[in-house]
């Protein structure tokens, strides 16, 4: 009697011999479902270093912010006990280059108050050669910062009556 072994192979060419594995309860991924995650995740990855590097430019920014405003407060704290002239420049170059900037970084404009033959008074860019006493002021500080190009505006009245 032959083998029923070798009669079962011999029918089937195709088929190895040895038990039948069913292929079809496993699970795998695809290339499509690789590439889709992949994807995903570069996309998600891109947002999020977005976000830091949004944080970090408004952090540098608040800071360069908080820098010029207390530059502007220094610069009129130095101005407020400097001697009233017509010309505070130096002053202004002093704060600037005590605080790493370069000289004429904080800018002074001046202005002296006026009075008009009718009892008015305003404020006037005038050429000035000395401050008398009783005379009103004021002088508009404009500081720019040296890295993020921040600018900001003081303008800070002074007088000689104390």
């Amino acid at each position: 009697m032959p083998d029923p072994a070798t009669t079962e192979a011999s029918r089937e060419p195709n088929v190895p011999a040895g038990p039948r594995i069913d292929r079809r309860g496993e699970t795998g991924a695809t290339l499509v479902e690789v590439v889709i995650s992949i994807t995903l995740m570069g996309t998600v990855i891109a947002a999020i270093v977005g976000a830091l590097l949004s944080s970090v430019v408004a952090s540098s920014t608040a800071v360069d912010s908080a820098e010029l405003e207390a530059v502007l407060i220094t610069a009129s704290d130095h101005l407020d006990r400097a001697e009233p002239n017509c010309n505070y420049d130096e002053q202004l170059d002093a704060v600037a280059t005590s605080q790493g900037w370069a000289a004429g970084s904080i800018i002074g404009t001046y202005q002296l108050l006026v009075h008009d033959d009718d009892g008015t008074a305003q404020f006037e860019s005038v050429d000035c050669d000395e401050i008398l006493a009783g005379d009103v002021q004021t002088i508009v500080i404009t500081a720019t910062h040296p890295f993020g190009g921040q600018s900001r505006t003081l303008k800070v009245v002074k007088s000689s009556v104390r």
